[in-house]
């Protein structure tokens, strides 16, 4: 017995097939109706879950830095991902070719991590999380300047010489 079908959506959008593709979130109507006239209706609502939220944790040093120096590798960053539709899979890269999986990324060098977030849905959320190290030192040269401990003593090497 063949029907007809009649979608009417929240976006004043309207299908006459049995399937319809590529829907927004919010109320949907559907009217069967068989071959003899006799109809059926239906409403369905259709939700979304919420949008991703990254919650990133930086490792924090003195002066409000992500490593204690500059080239030490001891920065981290430990995400909380809400939203969307669990359970998300997380992927980092970074310098020098780094790649994780988790959800805690440690021994850290200063740089930029970028950060991909797929949920059970297959929607990806995306950040970069930047790690500062502090100004490399870089020491001034002023010579060497040793005082005499007094009149009578030079400095030879390692060891004071009376004179």
């Amino acid at each position: 017995m063949p029907y007809t079908f009649d979608w009417r959506g929240p976006d004043s959008s309207s299908f006459n097939t049995e399937d319809i593709p590529t829907l927004i979130a919010g109320e949907y109507t559907l009217v069967v109706t068989d071959a003899n006239s006799c109809a059926s209706a239906v409403s369905i609502t259709l939700t979304e879950p919420d949008s991703t939220v990254i919650d990133a944790t930086l490792s924090q040093y003195n002066g409000g830095f992500n490593t204690t120096c500059d080239g030490s590798s001891d920065g981290s960053i430990s995400v909380v991902v809400s939203g969307g539709s669990p359970d998300h899979s997380l992927t980092w890269s970074g310098p020098n070719g780094f790649s994780s999986t988790n959800d805690t990324i440690t021994s850290l060098i200063s740089g930029t991590y970028a950060l991909s977030i797929t949920d059970l849905n297959g929607c990806v959320s995306s950040t970069d999380v930047f790690l500062q190290s502090p100004t490399p030192i870089s020491p001034i040269p002023i010579g060497r300047y040793i005082p005499k401990r007094n009149q009578h003593q030079l400095y030879r090497g390692e060891r004071w010489i009376d004179t």
